[in-house]
């Protein structure tokens, strides 16, 4: 008996190695081809629905012993990534999908072929669970058939949107591409309800309450606003408006969905009739206005600023901004000229400045003559208030008011009498010269609001004592007459002094001092009819 050789051991059992291998291969392929077509041998229509519920990836569901998609079924821990390696062989999608389902709870559905059945997947989350069902779809006539719990949360989704849909502000309603209302929300019925004049009956489909407003929207363009007439319960109707928006849909339909803006078209109403107010109030001022908003462009100005500034409507009209408005100025020669044109430039900037913290007020004097006042104030939003205002006749009745004070001054401190006048109040009012000189008293910078008591406090202590001092003080006090007297003092130099108290309107009184010989020399011109005995009894002993 004769052995084969090494080499032909070898070659047979190379063969024998490779013919395994090649059988393991292709029994590990048709298995995968056969779960991928749904035709694994423990694949049976019976088998489904199969509903997978997992709680932190493990899983609590009760399957069956034999599952299709569940390596081994006993293993709880593993069954998330069994079911997801199983449910990828059959839509490589879904592997993102089951992904998406436990990190980001995102739900899905979709449907797959296994085999000749047809299956919805479907993915879902609850609280803290997390489910995956397989289920069959067959054609039973014209219905579908879908797992119960599936069913349940699509009508508990679709009573959702009803009840959104119909408690929303808005009247919604949908027509198809014949125009015809095919649906609507429960404002849209209330609002029919409105318009009814009678009890008529409701039919599909429903009339379209905004058709005539609607065919401005032949364009495409959206939002409209329209306006509707509603009975106002007096036998009568009232205006209202809404805003009405159209969103294509397929088929050629068309959802659209209206908004009350009643109060929005109210407070525009309102705001249009204030302005109009505001720009009637401030047309018949003499003050000039322009308000510039906060871009700084003019968008209000009167009259008036054109004749004080000489500028014309229609380029007031065009927006200029603040600084080409106030070129302008400087070109019509409306403000004063600058010394130097960065100066100025940096000016401007100081009048924005100022007019926004409404600190703003200046006086220019220009080349006419003329003195305007400008004053800035902001308003609301950033908008900044230029107001001009020409005072140059206020200025000149000022300096002419000065000019006579200063000439009514000179004449008083050239009388050779001392005098002071005092208010009702007691306030010193005027003085000369003579008085300031006598008693040593400067209203104006040490004692600006020296008032009677005050003065005859000093001149108690200039003067020897005397009752005349609590006498003016009475008479003072008491204007029911205008009473003129006359009495003498003497001061702690040993000067004597003539003393005249007179009462003058309205309620004031006036103080001189004179020496007793000038006080008898202007009696006796005061009376030259008179004799020198009579003339000697009215003067002071």
């Amino acid at each position: 008996m004769s052995f084969p050789d090494t080499d032909t051991i070898v070659m047979f059992g190379l063969a024998a190695l490779m013919g395994s291998i090649l059988i393991l291969t292709l029994a590990y392929w048709g298995e995968r081809q056969r779960r991928i077509a749904g035709s694994s041998p423990r694949w049976q229509p019976a088998d489904i629905p199969l509903k997978y519920e997992f709680q932190n990836g493990y899983l609590i569901s009760e399957g069956p012993v034999s599952d299709c998609f569940l390596s081994d079924p006993e293993n709880r821990s593993r069954a998330w990534d069994d079911l997801v390696e199983g449910l990828s062989d059959l839509n490589p999608s879904l592997r993102d999908k089951l992904a998406c389902l436990r990190n980001k709870g995102q739900a899905f559905c979709l449907t797959q072929k296994i085999g000749p059945d047809e299956v919805s997947i479907t993915g879902a989350t609850h609280d803290d669970l997390l489910s995956v069902t397989v289920a069959p779809l067959r054609d039973l006539g014209a219905k579908t058939v879908l797992p119960r719990d599936s069913i349940r949360r699509l009508e508990a989704e679709l009573d959702d949107l009803r009840q959104s849909l119909d408690l929303c502000a808005a009247v919604m309603w949908k027509c198809d591409a014949s125009g015809d209302v095919i649906w609507a929300n429960s404002g849209y019925f209330d609002l029919l309800a409105k318009l009814q004049t009678g009890q008529e009956t409701l039919f599909w489909p429903l009339p379209n309450i905004f058709e005539t407003a609607l065919k401005d929207l032949a364009d495409g363009s959206s939002p409209l606003c329209c306006e509707l007439s509603l009975p106002d319960g007096m036998d009568g109707t009232k205006p209202h408006w809404w805003e009405v928006f159209v969103s294509p849909l397929s088929k050629g339909e068309q959802i659209f969905s209206a908004l009350p803006i009643d109060r929005a078209v109210q407070a525009e109403q309102g705001k249009r009739e204030f302005v109009q107010t505001f720009a009637k109030t401030f047309a018949q001022l003499p003050v000039g206005l322009a308000i510039f908003d906060k871009s700084r462009s003019l968008v209000m100005f009167n009259p008036a600023l054109m004749q004080l500034t000489t500028l014309s409507a229609s380029w007031l009209s065009g927006r200029p901004l603040l600084f080409d408005f106030l070129d302008q100025l400087r070109e019509h020669q409306r403000m004063p000229e600058p010394k130097n044109y960065k100066a100025w430039r940096a000016n401007l900037a100081e009048i924005e400045k100022g007019s926004e913290n409404g600190t703003y007020q200046e006086y220019w004097t220009l080349p006419t003559g003329q003195t305007y006042r400008v004053m800035g104030r902001p308003h609301p939003d950033g908008a900044v208030a230029l107001m001009f205002e020409d005072i140059s006749s206020e200025v000149s009745l000022t300096r002419k008011f000065r000019a006579d004070m200063e000439l009514y001054q000179t004449l008083l401190d050239q009388t050779p009498t001392a005098m002071a006048v005092f208010s009702s109040e007691g306030k010193m009012e005027i003085s000369n010269a003579g008085f300031d000189q006598l008693w040593q008293i400067n209203q104006s910078d040490e004692n600006p609001d020296l008032n009677l008591r005050d003065v005859i406090e000093i001149l108690e202590q200039a003067c020897a004592p005397t009752p005349l001092w609590s006498r003016i003080l009475e008479c003072h006090g008491d204007d029911g007459s205008q009473a003129t007297w006359q009495d003498r003092v003497q001061t702690l130099e040993g000067q004597v002094l003539d003393v005249t108290f007179s009462q003058m309107r309205p309620n004031r009184i006036k103080l001189e001092f004179a020496s007793g010989v000038a006080v008898q020399k202007s009696l006796k011109h005061a009376a030259p009819d008179h004799s020198e005995n009579q003339v000697e009894a009215m003067a002071l002993p």
